[in-house]
């Protein structure tokens, strides 16, 4: 509602970021005092503080010309679009709820094995510029969830190390991915859809707990999803979208990286688009295709190259576990191989039931629209 040039909105932005930046620089100050805890800055109400602040500072921008533009703004009320505006309110008043299921008691569990983990490495980052390990004397790098140990890095040298700090990336990441799933739904189908999937995703148990934990499962979701939908918008069109299908490639880069087990998500892909192109091999024409696909393969293959070749040595460890697991093998043919657990755990287990029973019923009606 300001009538006022970019350059002075820009210049009266940064001149309210002031006071904020000498608040905290003084907080931190105190860290050095030896009266003080060194991590007594690092406290979530001084970061909730200071996102208000600057929340508080761009709702003044925005109403602070309010008595310039009294007399247009009735009219200009009038000719917002509330009626297209109201799905954006309700995913956004979702995402919230999200985040509140999130965040509440997101320092209540010590860490886990897995998370210590990821967070040991993660501080290697900004000792020797990676992340790693020390095991019997020797460094040992990071050779999967790469990506995670970074991000909890860059957390960890703002807030510091605590269970708030380390977990809240994933809070984040669970957040954002209500709005992705939201957005994915309408997308597809429609905002009655995408409303009821985003509301059930910010709820569901196992997504909130996960929204609550430092390791690689929320990022490598939220990743994976901007996979999923920039893919379809890629082969939903003739010729495949280039655009689309370069932020398909990243994001699916990222997901490798969070988790190498995503890799199983190309050969789906595969499948995707012979089901949604019956007879149609136009596609094998567009040579951005094949950039991509080289980027990916030559990613995927450097990474399981860099695993195999810093296993851990068979004399270091007794027994077996996910570490000897170093690329696709398989495993069917391992004694200890059991395909019902995974139906058991993820299709049978407790509140998973009726979202297989919905998932079976919905396949029944899937194929009326391959596309």
């Amino acid at each position: 509602f300001s009538n006022r040039s970019l350059q002075a909105c820009c210049a009266r932005d940064a001149l309210l970021h002031v006071p904020i930046t000498l608040s905290l620089s003084f907080v931190l100050l105190l860290s050095y005092d030896y009266r003080f805890p060194n991590d007594w800055p690092f406290r979530p109400s001084f970061c909730l503080g200071a996102i208000g602040a600057l929340v508080a500072i761009r709702i003044i921008h925005v109403f602070g010309s309010y008595t310039e533009s009294r007399l247009k703004l009735p009219l200009r009320i009038r000719q917002l679009d509330f009626g297209g505006a109201l799905p954006y309110f309700i995913l956004s008043a979702i995402m919230v709820l999200g985040w509140v299921l999130r965040y509440h008691d997101l320092t209540f569990i010590s860490f886990d094995h897995d998370e210590m983990g990821v967070i040991q490495k993660s501080k290697g980052v900004f000792v020797r510029g990676f992340p790693y390990n020390e095991y019997l004397g020797t460094i040992r790098p990071a050779t999967t969830y790469e990506l995670v140990c970074y991000v909890l890095a860059v957390f960890g040298r703002i807030f510091g190390y605590s269970e708030w700090s380390m977990r809240l990336p994933s809070c984040i990441w669970g957040t954002l991915t209500i709005g992705v799933v939201g957005l994915m739904g309408r997308r597809l189908f429609n905002w009655r859809t995408g409303l009821i999937t985003a509301f059930v995703y910010a709820c569901m148990t196992l997504d909130v707990r996960w929204g609550q934990n430092a390791f690689y499962v929320q990022q490598c979701q939220f990743f994976s999803m901007i996979t999923f939908w920039a893919f379809y918008e890629a082969i939903r069109v003739r010729p495949l979208h280039n655009r689309y299908f370069t932020v398909a490639s990243v994001a699916f880069c990222l997901a490798f990286l969070s988790w190498e087990g995503s890799g199983f998500i190309l050969p789906a892909f595969g499948v995707a688009l012979l089901v949604v192109r019956p007879g149609d091999w136009s596609w094998l024409k567009q040579w951005h295709l094949y950039r991509c696909l080289f980027f990916v393969a030559a990613l995927v293959i450097a990474q399981f190259c860099w695993r195999t070749i810093l296993a851990t040595a068979p004399y270091l460890t007794v027994g077996s576990g996910l570490s000897n697991l170093t690329g696709p093998s398989l495993f069917f043919l391992n004694y200890h191989y059991e395909p019902s657990f995974y139906v058991e755990q993820l299709l049978l287990g407790e509140n998973h039931v009726p979202f297989t029973i919905i998932a079976a019923l919905g396949l029944l009606f899937c194929w009326r629209q391959a596309g």
